[in-house]
């Protein structure tokens, strides 16, 4: 068990078809995207979708380029949660926030935010 994070995108003329719905992202026990949605997109809960516009990717796009050692605690904190993995600023942390900078980047430049949903999903 742990924290498995999925971005999925989806036609928005299919939204009652779960099978419409693929990945675009995925990350393990960085629970600092977790904490970084709910301070600003909305709240997270188990198995739920919250739904992400271009607004936010370019929020999370500025923070991401001004994240660094001495303000991440701040931007992008890490948080407790059982199997929510590692609250340390170390390697991994750094790891995932480079994979999800490069992520946001391809989803600003790519998504279709007209015809398509984008969505975050944590299940724990």
């Amino acid at each position: 068990m742990g924290l498995d994070i999925y971005i999925e995108t989806q036609p928005k003329n299919d939204l009652n078809n779960d099978t419409s719905r693929w990945q675009v992202g995925y990350f393990r026990k960085f629970n600092a995207l977790v904490s970084w949605v709910e301070n600003n997109v909305g709240m997270v809960e188990n198995c739920e979708l919250v739904e992400l516009n271009r607004e936010h990717l370019l929020k999370l796009k500025a923070d991401l380029d001004c994240l660094n050692k001495e303000n991440c605690s701040e931007i992008m904190p890490t948080m407790e949660g059982f199997f929510f993995g590692s609250q340390e600023y170390d390697d991994f942390y750094w790891r995932d926030v480079d994979e999800l900078r490069e992520l946001t980047e391809q989803l600003i430049e790519n998504h279709d935010f007209d015809n398509n949903r984008l969505t975050f999903c944590a299940w724990w």
